[in-house]
């Protein structure tokens, strides 16, 4: 979405070809102002991601789509998205070359740009004097939060990883692990989970190993087995 100072706006990065949309059941590539001006529920927004760190080719996710759908809210990001093209029209062959956003016509935001926009939002929200955020918490966010936040939700709303891996690209489910959280609601309801459970411990360490000729035993075998061990004397505390 943005370049380094050192670095040219090149096809690594966002740009308004990347914005596809779909009305009703049809893909449409440069939207027309009436096209734009009639958006409603039958319309969706569609951002093809460019490549990245984990997939270098674009060949893993790159006709991956990510879908937004289209509702009337000033926080909708179909709906904003429509507002962009609106302010600033680029149609045709110019969309491949048109930043997706941009601090000036044609120029791409630059990291820290993009970044103290993100902080003076965050210290905007923290002064609104919410619950949601305070100012010495501002510091604690980056974009990266959003991909982290992203995963975390769904995460929460039992998403089955290899899917969650797929929507945030990362590269292998180690990332997911390292970055997806528990929330505290979540994690206090498994630590009141576990103090309900009644757990019968077996020290299966002292069992003998099975070979092929034990997996045969009787169940009472086994039993008498599990006894013996637990009746033989036992050194140390």
């Amino acid at each position: 979405m943005a370049v380094s100072n050192a670095d040219r706006f090149t096809e690594l990065h966002l740009t308004r070809a990347n914005l596809i949309w779909f009305i009703g059941d049809t893909e449409v590539r440069s939207p027309t102002r009436e096209q734009l001006l009639a958006a409603d529920h039958t319309y969706m927004a569609a951002i093809k991601p460019p490549p990245a760190k984990a997939d270098q080719l674009n060949d893993r996710y790159g006709n991956f789509l990510v879908y937004l759908k289209w509702r009337p809210s000033p926080d909708n990001a179909a709906a904003l998205l429509v507002a962009l093209e609106l302010a600033s029209p680029v149609s045709g062959t110019d969309r491949r070359t048109t930043p997706l956003f941009q601090s000036a016509p044609g120029i791409a935001f630059s990291h820290s740009q993009f970044d103290n926009i993100l902080r003076l939002s965050l210290e905007h929200l923290a002064s609104l004097d919410t619950p949601l955020l305070t100012l010495e918490a501002v510091q604690r966010y980056s974009w990266h939060s959003w991909r982290r936040g992203l995963a975390s939700q769904l995460l929460k709303n039992q998403v089955p990883i290899p899917v969650i891996q797929a929507l945030c690209r990362w590269a292998t489910p180690e990332a997911l692990k390292a970055y997806a959280l528990l929330d505290a609601g979540q994690y206090s309801d498994l630590v009141e989970k576990a103090i309900a459970t009644t757990f019968t411990m077996v020290q299966t360490c002292n069992l003998p190993p099975l070979d092929n000729d034990d997996a045969y035993m009787d169940a009472a075998a086994i039993a008498d087995e599990v006894r013996n061990i637990q009746d033989e004397p036992h050194g140390g505390d």
